[in-house]
């Protein structure tokens, strides 16, 4: 009778347990539905047109799917993080698409009713307040329900993880402090060369984005930005009307530019978990911890983390790429292999010059044959570099398809960039480039750190010398490529910085080892003083008013909306972005390196006349003062009358020119009062063939 009563229950279990998967799975089934329905509602409308019922059905079809997809991965994470079952895994799942059906609600109200279906797709509230709202909602609610669940789940974990989740909160804080710096100005010489094209591409529907001096990664992110982020802009901009919250947003752009420069944030901030990864793998946990630490509140790192460029996510994905690389060498699998080569790939598309990544994959493989013995190595293993090798060609060229694709525009603009590097620009520091690269990395990282980075080549080279030869892959390689070519700017310096942290971890943790936690302590606070209050101080001077900004307000103030000005074209006061900050509507664009076009401003065809130190700072002659002005503008003590002055330094003092203050200040940190250039406003006089306009 026992017996029976056993296999009636294992019948039963047996039956309900596909039984709870079919719900579960019927529940996901139409959440995502209910999901699917809403976007559609949004796109399209409650009523279909011939015209538009195939789009709509597919459209319809396709948001299930990857709103069901998503649920049914999600439920492959939980198995494989909570080792559970697949019941319990798929039926979590769908708890956490739930609240998707709430979109049932909303499609009912709007097909029982005219007034709410006019008040959430006809009136102006619904369409840029209510539909961004509700599908942001969609896609939130579920995401949020499965992080919670996850860091449930993973409690116990997190618990033993807090030194590097601490490390990384402190990163992220310091990489989102005052990340709309200079908005709605482009002030940053190079961010419009990503946001351009990507807003072409979104104008035009055309995926060529026919510039090619750097990869094209980062634009098509730029422009996956622009598309997630339009319905949220206009969202953004109703509700800053409504609330009179005086966003200044004259093109619109606002909220995308946040986004994108929110992408390089986050970028950085994973680059503190990748060498985390790769010197825990390496070098230890304790080693790790602190190189880790250290590139937390790099000043260089963290500065050029504020910025919609290419120059960090090539780093964050070259720091993946090389976590992988240290795995070649420490478990050879073939996952190690194809993610280095993929992640470096991918890291090339966003930066040319990290294609160095290929040598750490090299250097790892050969120290894993060598370690393993060369004649009892598998011949068939050297295969995987290969794969590696062509894995990466393919993630190059996923992220810049038109290299391919277009390769004659690739090609002429691939060999421009290259050849920039031959000659040293106007106003750049006259030494050696490699004198050049040390200098900013002990600025940028720290001296303390540099001396600590170099002590660790001398505590490994016996001991660990593949190790050493790993973490040495990439900044050497890097160093001797870069030390033969002219031009150089600081963030140059980006790719050798978490090799370097990871080296100084090394080395303190070294010292530290035998010494107790007073000595550590202290050991960790000499390397992070100066990288910390560097970054702390650019904080400090990001918060306040940009002299451009402040040489704007003077204009708005003092110049006659009617009259006729010159603008220097570094000064950024111009509407060639959309934004010159002043109501001067005769406004004209001159350029400091082209002579008629300084003659033509300083010659009296203009009544007031705007420059910047970044513009005629490039052409004074070494030993000037930084108030001398050159020679192309010898007329003005003749013609011109200063009206204001803005400069930077403390008391509105001038600062030397240096070519790397064009972005965020670097060099002058505690020399000055706020950033930006010295803004030099004139009025000049008309000569006789030049009459006033």
């Amino acid at each position: 009778m026992h017996s029976n009563q056993g296999a009636s229950a294992l019948n039963r279990s047996r039956w309900l347990t596909p039984l709870g998967v079919r719900l579960s799975l019927l529940l996901v089934a139409a959440s995502s539905m209910a999901g699917a329905l809403v976007f559609c509602l949004a796109l399209f409308g409650p009523s279909t047109t011939v015209e538009t019922a195939d789009r709509r059905l597919l459209f319809t079809f396709l948001a299930w799917l990857i709103l069901a997809v998503w649920a049914v991965l999600f439920a492959l994470v939980m198995r494989r993080v909570a080792a559970t079952s697949w019941e319990r895994a798929i039926y979590w799942a769908a708890l956490c698409h739930t609240p998707m059906l709430i979109g049932l609600a909303v499609i009912s109200a709007c097909l029982s009713s005219d007034l709410a279906w006019r008040g959430f797709s006809e009136s102006d509230v619904g369409r840029l307040l209510l539909q961004p709202m509700v599908v942001d909602y969609l896609i939130a609610a579920p995401a949020a329900a499965q992080l919670l669940l996850l860091l449930a789940i993973k409690r116990r974990f997190l618990a033993g993880h807090l030194p590097i989740l601490a490390i990384v909160l402190v990163g992220l804080a310091l990489r989102l402090s005052h990340l709309g710096w200079g908005l709605p100005g482009l002030l940053h010489p190079d961010e419009h060369r990503y946001l351009g094209p990507a807003i072409i591409m979104a104008a035009r529907g055309d995926l060529n984005p026919h510039y090619f001096q750097n990869p094209s990664l980062m634009i098509y992110l730029s422009y996956l930005t622009l598309l997630i982020m339009a319905p949220q802009s206009r969202a953004f901009l109703t509700a800053g009307s409504f609330f009179s919250l005086g966003v200044p947003n004259p093109r619109g752009d606002f909220l995308d530019m946040l986004a994108m420069r929110g992408l390089e944030a986050v970028a950085g901030t994973l680059t503190i978990i990748a060498i985390y990864l790769a010197g825990r793998e390496l070098l230890g946990r304790r080693a790790a911890l602190i190189g880790s630490a250290l590139l937390a509140v790099s000043f260089l790192h963290v500065r050029n983390s504020h910025y919609a460029t290419n120059d960090i996510l090539a780093t964050c994905l070259l720091a993946f790429s090389f976590f992988y690389a240290t795995r070649i060498y420490t478990r050879g699998r073939v996952a190690d292999y194809l993610l280095a080569g993929l992640l470096g790939g991918l890291a090339t598309s966003a930066k040319y010059n990290v294609g160095i990544f290929a040598i750490a994959i090299l250097v790892a493989h050969l120290a894993r044959v060598f370690s393993a013995g060369p004649l009892a190595y598998p011949w068939r293993r050297h295969l995987l570099l290969v794969a590696a090798g062509l894995l990466s060609l393919l993630a190059f060229l996923a992220g810049t398809p038109y290299a391919l694709l277009d390769y004659p525009s690739f090609s002429a603009d691939f060999l421009s960039q290259f050849g920039y590097g031959a000659d040293v620009w106007n106003g750049q520091q006259t030494q050696p480039t490699a004198q050049l690269f040390l200098s900013a990395l002990g600025w940028g990282l720290g001296v303390v750190p540099m001396l600590f980075a170099a002590l660790a080549a001398i505590l490994m080279i016996r001991r660990d010398g593949w190790r050493l030869a790993l973490l040495l892959a990439i900044p050497a390689s890097y160093f001797a490529a870069i030390s033969v070519q002219k031009l150089f700017f600081a963030r140059f310096a980006l790719p050798v910085l978490p090799f370097l942290c990871l080296m100084a971890g090394y080395s303190a943790w070294k010292l530290a080892e035998s010494r107790g936690r007073v000595v550590a302590g202290l050991l960790l606070a000499a390397i992070v003083a100066q990288p910390l209050a560097f970054t702390v101080q650019h904080d400090l001077l990001l918060a306040r008013a940009d002299t451009r900004f402040l040489a704007a307000q003077w204009i708005d103030a003092n110049v006659p909306h009617d009259a006729s000005m010159a603008v220097e074209s570094y000064s950024t006061l111009d509407p060639k972005f959309g934004w010159r900050g002043h109501g001067v509507k005769d406004s004209w664009l001159f350029w400091p390196e082209k002579d008629e076009s300084v003659a033509k401003a300083i010659g009296g065809d203009y009544r007031y006349l705007v420059v910047s130190s970044f513009g005629y700072g490039p052409w004074q002659k070494n030993g000037d003062p930084a108030s001398a002005m050159p020679g192309l503008y010898a007329p003005l003590a003749g013609n011109g009358h200063l009206l204001a002055q803005f400069g930077p330094g403390i008391g509105n003092a001038d600062l030397p020119y240096v070519i790397d203050e064009m972005y965020t200040p670097f060099w002058h940190l505690f020399d000055r009062e706020r950033p930006g250039p010295t803004v030099r406003i004139y009025e000049v006089s008309a000569t006789p063939n030049s009459p006033v306009r």
